[in-house]
């Protein structure tokens, strides 16, 4: 009969603090992964995050959807928007 070999061989170690031979528990703590629930802020991570503008903290870029600018008036000029281009609906009550 053929010996069987082991699945995992145990002769070189899986991470710089796991121990050779499995003594050691491999959890995600052992090999610093995250929790399966956890949180982080938007700062800790990069690329694109997707949500609602009411985690925006500044003013947004108008390449970013915003306006670029911290004011009504200076946002309409930025944009040329005057008050004559905003179409209104008027009742008489």
């Amino acid at each position: 009969m053929i010996p069987l070999r082991p699945i995992i061989e145990t002769s070189e170690t899986h991470a710089p603090n796991h121990a050779i031979e499995g003594t050691d528990p491999l959890t995600p703590e052992a090999i610093g992964a995250a929790a399966a629930s956890h949180t982080q802020t938007g700062a800790q991570i990069s690329g694109n995050i997707s949500g609602s503008a009411a985690n925006i903290t500044g003013i947004a870029a108008i390449a970013n959807g915003g306006t670029g600018l911290s004011t009504v008036s200076a946002a309409r000029t930025n944009l040329q928007v005057g008050m004559s281009d905003i179409p209104y609906t008027f009742s008489e009550g």
